[in-house]
């Protein structure tokens, strides 16, 4: 399906019919990491349309880049979230505190190094269970556990 555009140059609309986050999560990454010029819209309902890259443009490349690790660290079709915690309060932890830059060896390779494993443990210490440097991470689960 072709699109024309106010300066009367074609632009191609590319359409993914799904009702999926992880989907949409994935789309919003290969836009990031294409930079395609095409118009990229998932439907997820008969009438209903989402632009991907206008979701795309208004975070960051390096956010976009991140997001399938953060939505499957986070909790997805594949595997759990953290107990009574919403993926969006720690999204929106994760922005204030610029820590998403924290997953970036996640899912890069099969396994993750020492430095790879201490980025992660850091991520769900300070930004999930909003621990305090120099706490370790189970004393900062049994004080979140308390709170419940």
């Amino acid at each position: 399906m072709t699109l024309m555009s106010q300066s009367n140059v074609i632009m191609r609309r590319q359409i993914v019919q799904a009702k999926d986050t992880d989907i949409l999560i994935l789309m919003i990454y290969a836009y990031a990491l294409k930079k395609s010029e095409a118009i990229w819209c998932m439907q997820i309902d008969h009438n209903k349309f989402v632009n991907v890259g206008k979701i795309a443009k208004f975070f960051d490349e390096s956010t976009c880049l991140q997001l399938p690790a953060f939505h499957s660290l986070t909790g997805c079709d594949t595997t759990s979230n953290f107990y009574r915690i919403s993926k969006t309060s720690v999204f929106e932890k994760s922005k204030k505190n610029t820590s998403l830059y924290l997953l970036e060896q996640l899912g890069n390779e099969r396994t993750l190094d020492e430095d790879g494993e201490a980025s992660l443990t850091k991520f769900i210490h300070e930004t999930i269970y909003s621990g305090k440097q120099g706490d370790y991470l189970v004393t900062t689960r049994i004080r979140h556990y308390d709170k419940l």
